[in-house]
């Protein structure tokens, strides 16, 4: 690792992006990769998709040194949606990193999805209404996608998952919780929050108001035009 971050700095790379979700999930091996690159001088950008828990005062530090932007894929705030899908959050970590990265001036956005398993419109906007209650200076989210062979996938009927049959992605539109009315709601929602990226409004209700002059446009989330849609 030592040699390929000595390689990215001596050869002027400009952008660095850690697809790795968990990267952060060794905690001193990641706080080592930062003090690397800061000891090299890596003047370039830092994409890190991290874990929210994982976040040390060490990492702060290290990252504070460097033009980084941390990336942390919250999902949904509800134990029995993150149940759904093998995703646990602990809200009052994820809280803690929220508020050291605002502190330490770094650059950070959060991610959720909507069409979970068990999701409602009124769920979503609560994992909405939170992230922009902790001031998250960019919050995305994107549409459930049901990738063949998951595990998900195996259980679609339990969940009642109806995908999209307009669609080159397999998007899941509607479900034993939610009808395809309200995921377009969630959509909207999704759109309002990617043209106030930067300066979102305080609540969800003054996002919901942005939302409503919105029209759905599922080809967004197309490889062709965005590549923006995120797989579960």
């Amino acid at each position: 690792m030592r040699e390929e971050i000595e390689w990215f700095c001596r050869h002027g790379v400009s952008d660095i992006a850690v697809l790795d979700p968990i990267f952060n999930a060794n905690q001193a091996h990641a706080a080592w990769v930062l003090e690397e690159l800061s000891r090299n001088d890596y003047a370039g950008r830092l994409s890190l998709q991290c874990r929210a828990e994982f976040v040390t005062d060490e990492f702060i530090a290290a990252a504070q040194r460097l033009d980084v932007r941390l990336e942390f894929g919250l999902q949904t705030i509800h134990r029995s949606e993150g149940n759904a899908v093998r995703r646990l959050n602990n809200l009052a970590r994820v809280s803690k990193a929220l508020d050291s990265a605002r502190r330490a001036g770094l650059a950070h956005e959060v991610s959720l999805i909507f069409g979970l398993p068990g999701q409602t419109l009124a769920s979503f906007e609560a994992s909405v209404d939170w992230c922009l209650e902790h001031n998250v200076p960019v919050l995305k989210a994107f549409p459930l996608l049901l990738l063949r062979g998951t595990e998900l996938e195996l259980e679609r009927e339990r969940w009642g998952l109806r995908l999209d049959a307009r669609s080159t992605m397999p998007m899941v539109v509607s479900s034993n919780t939610f009808a395809r009315r309200e995921w377009q709601q969630m959509q909207r929602l999704s759109e309002a929050l990617r043209r106030t990226e930067g300066a979102h409004p305080t609540s969800v209700d003054a996002l919901r108001r942005i939302a409503d002059a919105s029209l759905p446009d599922a080809s967004r989330w197309s490889p062709t035009t965005s590549g923006e849609a995120r797989a579960q």
